[in-house]
Order: C-alpha cells, then sequence, then structure tokens
C-alpha cells in the first residue's frame, strides 16, 4: 500500500516556546510505514500561508499544524472543503481550538493521534470573508490581541500582563447584533462568535459551543463593575459565565453586527483591523480534523 504524503509546517515563534526537539520527536514515533513525511519550518505567517496552499494544490493527505490558533487557522483555510486533511501538534500560548478537540498534550500523543488517522468534521466560519475556525470578536479581547501582537515576548505571562494593564482602562462601545433570529442593542465590554468553547487555557467563554452542531455561541459581555473582575475571570474557568448578569448567551447562524466605528477584530488570537459593519457565516463540517 503506498504511503500518506503528510507535511508538517512549524511556527517557530508559536507560544514562545523551543521547538528544536520537534523533528526528532516526528522521526521518533511517526509511523513511517504509513506516512511518508515532510518537515517544513515557517519563516512567517505569509510562508506558513504559501506552504498550505501548495499543499492542498499537491493533494497531500495531511497537513500538520505546529503552534497556536493563528498557525492553525493559516493552515485550515486551505484544508477547508478538500482532500488534505488537518492535523495539530498543539505549542501555542493558549491552543483553545486543540484543548476542545482533546488535542492538547505532549508532542508524543498529538503524532500517535496522527498514526491512528481518525478525523472528525468540524465547523468553521467567516467574518467579513476572513476565515475563522474558533472564535472571533470585538471590544477587550481585540484590543489586547492587537498589543501582543507588538510585544517582543510571548507565551501567557506576556498575555496576562496585558490584560491586566489594560482592564481598567478600556473604553466599552455601543453596538447593533442582528441575528437569524433575534435582534439586540447593547454597550459591550466585548462581543464574542464562538465556534468553540474557549479563547485556550481552558478560559470558556462560550461553555455549551460545540464545533460540529453548525451553529455560532455569541457571547455578549456588557460594562460591568471593576470589581467582578476576578469573579467574571473564576466564572470563565468554572465554565459558569451564566452567573454574571451582565453576560447574554444567543445562538445563531448567521450574525451582522454593527459598531460605531472601525476597529481591530480577534480572529484566532489574531488582530485584523476591519470596517464598522461586521458580517459572520458558517461554514458546517467544513474540515476533517485528525482526532482521538
Amino acid at each position: 500500500m503506498a504511503k500518506k504524503i503528510i507535511w508538517f509546517v512549524i511556527n517557530p515563534i508559536a507560544g514562545g516556546k523551543n521547538k528544536n526537539h520537534i523533528p526528532s520527536t516526528i522521526h521518533k514515533y511517526l509511523n513511517i510505514q504509513m506516512y511518508d513525511a515532510h518537515i517544513l519550518t515557517s519563516q512567517s505567517a505569509e510562508h506558513t500561508l504559501q506552504l498550505a496552499k501548495k499543499a492542498v494544490e499537491e493533494k497531500v493527505a495531511i497537513l500538520v499544524a505546529v503552534g497556536g490558533d493563528g498557525t492553525i487557522n493559516n493552515i485550515a483555510k486551505f484544508t477547508k472543503n478538500s482532500q488534505t486533511k488537518l492535523a495539530i501538534i498543539p505549542l501555542g500560548s493558549g491552543n483553545g481550538f486543540a484543548r476542545e478537540l482533546k488535542l492538547y498534550g505532549s508532542t508524543q500523543r498529538a503524532i500517535q493521534i496522527i498514526n491512528q488517522g481518525k478525523s472528525t468534521q468540524v465547523d468553521s466560519g467567516n467574518i467579513n470573508d476572513e476565515f475563522f475556525v474558533n472564535l472571533c470578536g470585538i471590544g477587550f479581547d481585540a484590543h489586547v490581541g492587537s498589543l501582543f501582537a507588538g510585544s517582543v515576548k510571548r507565551g501567557l505571562r506576556s498575555y496576562l500582563s496585558i490584560i491586566w494593564k489594560e482592564l481598567l482602562n478600556f473604553k466599552p462601545e455601543r453596538v447593533h447584533i442582528q441575528t437569524d433570529t433575534t435582534s439586540v442593542e447593547s454597550t459591550v465590554f466585548m462581543v464574542s462568535i464562538c465556534n468553540g468553547p474557549q479563547f485556550g487555557n481552558n478560559a470558556f467563554i462560550a461553555p455549551n459551543a460545540t464545533l460540529t452542531d453548525g451553529l455560532f455561541d455569541i457571547t455578549i459581555i456588557e460594562q460591568f463593575p471593576a470589581w467582578k473582575i476576578p469573579f467574571i475571570a473564576g466564572c470563565m474557568l468554572l465554565k459558569k459565565i451564566n452567573w454574571v448578569k451582565e453576560i447574554k448567551q444567543l445562538k445563531a447562524h448567521s450574525i451582522q453586527l454593527q459598531r460605531v466605528k472601525p476597529g481591530f477584530v480577534n480572529i484566532d488570537g489574531e488582530p485584523v483591523w476591519m470596517q464598522a459593519e461586521l458580517n459572520i457565516g458558517m461554514y458546517a463540517k467544513s474540515i476533517a480534523v485528525l482526532t482521538p
């Protein structure tokens, strides 16, 4: 039987973690009777896009994202509705998408999942024609993401440091949200359009979201007093955001979000500047991902 072609695309800066051991770990644990492996190191986000596009054009059987949610996004957008399956070795700062798929753990375990070859069809989405796999949103998380993207230091510690510096100074914004089922207008701290349930690091912004139901979970966090910050953070970790009266939750297949002015949007952890009007749509069961 012919071997399956598999490409590993490594993002060397994802999560601020050293990845020098990755190639030797792949060679040690990958089933070479099943796979013909090609290990590639990306030089930039643009290079990752180029590699992913080439892999799908060449009908590579499996394309492995070695990095975080941003790396997964850059690769998954090309595997969407293609013959190429997505696999993940999660090495980012938060790994929200990978955690929901129960892929988080050691590199050895991730390769063993690849060896098993089992896949699951998951949803993805688009916002103003920009692709996302886990979530997108406006407000505080997008603001923090823009600052984190410009930070020299990577990793969770740097991300949390920016959050604490910005929490008390951030100004909420007025938005109008129209879905296929309802309409909401509010002054918000943030709005998250969620395919998966968490930002990463087990911070659950939409605990009831699943990657396979063809629906987005919308979490609206309205203005709240500063003293509630620890309480809200704790509720996210406990999957109990319904305890917070300033949080509203909706489900929808399509969404139109109108804000006062253009600004950053968080797309799978990466900040993207967008116009004031945002249109979000669903690609149901569009990506085949190798899972346990």
